[in-house]
């Protein structure tokens, strides 16, 4: 089953809102309530409030057989654009200029995730959190780097950029220096 929640004329560009959305999409729902809880971007709120919604749908249905909340994920989510409001700001010598203020719909459609056939006999593992997750899974690609080249030093960085000064004073020192003719 699915379940939906839509939130629409959030004041919010919509290229903003799915920065946000990005993150979120495709992960467990309580993972995506923690991920969003500690976003900082205003749009994090907005699609955290929606993606809470779209939960508290799915754990009140009537009638039926109610879903396993552990095993829902945020199958969609999409963030469309709304109507703008266009406002005018006063520039000098009689000019004006343009201010678009643009407005979005955001959707969220929750799923849950069928279970594999060794899956279902066993008991539901204890939940990490989806940080600790991917902790543990850097921490495995590294051990994985380095068995596959047993010796090898690890990769160099690539060097830093220098900055502007370093520039001119390497370059004043490859310059050649003119001696000066004595004066009779």
């Amino acid at each position: 089953m699915e379940f939906r929640a839509v939130q629409k004329w959030e004041r919010i560009s919509p290229v903003k809102a799915r920065l946000v959305a990005d993150n979120v999409r495709g992960l467990d729902v309580q993972d995506a309530l923690e991920m969003l809880m500690f976003m900082p971007q205003k749009a994090a709120k907005i699609i955290y409030k929606t993606v809470a919604s779209a939960l508290a749908n799915a754990e009140h249905v009537e009638g039926g057989e109610k879903p396993d909340v552990d095993r829902l994920y945020v199958k969609t989510l999409t963030v469309d654009t709304g109507p703008t409001l266009k406002r005018i700001s006063y520039r000098a010598y009689g000019r004006a200029n343009r201010k678009r203020r643009r407005m979005s719909h955001v959707t969220v459609v929750l799923a849950e995730r069928e279970l594999a056939d060794d899956e279902l006999g066993k008991k539901k593992e204890h939940r990490t959190s989806f940080f600790r997750r991917r902790k543990k899974e850097r921490v495995e690609t590294e051990e994985d780097a380095v068995e596959a080249k047993p010796g090898a030093p690890k990769q160099p960085r690539r060097p830093r950029k220098k900055s502007r000064k370093k520039l001119t004073e390497e370059r004043k020192g490859k310059r050649k220096t003119v001696q000066k003719r004595p004066e009779q």
